[in-house]
């Protein structure tokens, strides 16, 4: 997670964030939130799975969409006991290692879906070193709006937007949710 926790913070990366510059912060905070979760197999608060992504003027964390009018924002009972049982298992272990440093990535100034095509992110996903362990299983029609990656060392599954540049077709990659031409 580190390389992606980097990407956020960095400029040369802002396509990774809503380019509203006056609202910047407030977004930032409520996508990293979000993609946390997102990081531990998280998904989101809805009402088919038997939670709410709002009630009144509480939107919960793992909502599917975030609006202007977020003020507050809470865990859902949902989400609550998801992250407590995972915590619980002891699979949470890993949030007190020692960051990496931030310096051993080289910030080349490429946009990230250039430098990490589709199996590169669902190396990235799944913190693991190879791209042989990892394969992006998108159906054409929906790679730009859903990524699924599987993991061969973990028989693992999951599902994300891919970073904006990703190539997705001989002179086509990913806009926001489509495809577009390079």
């Amino acid at each position: 997670m580190a390389p992606r926790l980097g990407h956020f913070l960095n400029d040369n990366f802002a396509t990774l964030f809503p380019r509203f510059v006056m609202f910047r912060v407030a977004f930032v905070t409520q996508w990293t939130v979000l993609r946390v979760p997102h990081s531990f197999g998280m998904f989101h608060d809805t009402a088919k799975i038997g939670c709410h992504p709002r009630v009144g003027p509480i939107v919960h964390i793992m909502t599917p969409t975030f609006g202007a009018d977020t003020l507050q924002v809470c865990w859902s009972n949902c989400s609550r006991k998801y992250i407590t049982h995972f915590l619980d298992q002891g699979l949470g272990e890993c949030l007190d290692d020692p960051p990496t440093p931030l310096d051993e990535y080289n910030y080349t100034g490429e946009l990230p879906g250039m430098r990490y095509n589709a199996r590169g992110q669902c190396r990235l996903q799944f913190n693991l070193t190879t791209d042989s362990e990892v394969g992006a299983c998108s159906a054409p029609h929906e790679f730009c709006s859903t990524l699924w990656c599987k993991s061969t060392p973990r028989a693992s599954l999951t599902c994300w937007i891919p970073h904006r540049d990703t190539p997705c077709g001989r002179n086509t990659c990913c806009g926001t949710r489509w495809s577009m031409p390079l």
